[in-house]
């Protein structure tokens, strides 16, 4: 999943309007258009992958695909923050999210933010963990993969502020999200012991993070592989992220 983390650490993400405007103009649709199209990725707006047994479809904040300029513009309005209002975002830079960063944006500027958008090539993730440096941005690109086919893999790393590692650093929690009401909703979901149950509980986190705009989810990445005839025992295994299993392939 490819997304978007208000760095709560600054007082422009602090303030609710601020977040749920750039989500409202956040435009997955040209977001994925500049990935590749829909052969390289799809729109989403849950940070539960879509192939984990714990997503649900939810768009809690009801953002078209586009976005919506107007209604964000008429938030941002409300933040009583002087506009348009200034917002560093950084990302991975490299292709094609170069493209895909100025897609989306125009959309934010659209709805009056005034984005500088700060491409880091080196040891980017090391970067945006470390305290002293993500203090400069507003925003922060990021990507991740589930370890294990469960929303437990997902949630708790990214937004429990109790695994930080120190006050220098963020772990995963790169935004420094720190909600007491998340956190007992993710020690009561680890406590469930019936499966599907457990699952649905942590896709109802996932929704309540993206009503508060904890993160803006923003697409699930597409691999195609291909093998030819003399291929036997091809396995795309989703332990392994969808990629072939190189122990039961073989020739034939």
């Amino acid at each position: 999943v490819d997304y978007l983390l208000p760095n709560f650490s600054r007082p422009t993400m602090s303030n609710a309007a601020v977040r749920q405007a750039l989500a409202m103009s956040t435009n997955r649709a040209a977001y994925v258009t500049a990935l590749g199209g829909s052969s390289a990725a799809e729109p989403t707006y849950a940070m539960i992958n879509k192939s984990l047994p714990a997503y649900r479809a939810s768009n809690p904040l009801k953002v078209p695909l586009r976005g919506d300029a107007a209604r964000a513009h008429t938030l941002l309005q409300t933040s009583g923050l002087t506009m348009p209002v200034k917002i560093t975002v950084a990302y991975r830079k490299g292709s094609p999210e170069d493209n895909a960063m100025a897609a989306l944006q125009q959309g934010w500027q659209a709805a009056g933010f005034s984005v500088t958008l700060v491409g880091i090539e080196k040891d980017y993730f090391t970067n945006i963990a470390a305290v002293h440096n993500s203090r400069d941005y507003d925003v922060m690109w990021a990507v991740g993969s589930a370890q294990w086919p469960s929303g437990s893999s997902v949630i708790p790393s990214l937004f429990d502020n109790r695994l930080n590692l120190s006050p220098s650093a963020s772990g995963q929690d790169y935004g420094r999200y720190a909600s007491a009401a998340v956190n007992a909703k993710i020690d009561a979901a680890g406590l469930i012991a019936d499966a599907s149950l457990r699952e649905k509980a942590w896709a109802e986190v996932d929704q309540w993070l993206a009503s508060d705009v904890a993160a803006i989810a923003l697409s699930n990445a597409k691999s195609v592989f291909v093998h030819g005839a003399g291929v036997a025992n091809y396995i795309d295994n989703q332990a392994l992220f969808g990629t072939v299993d190189l122990a039961t392939v073989s020739l034939r």
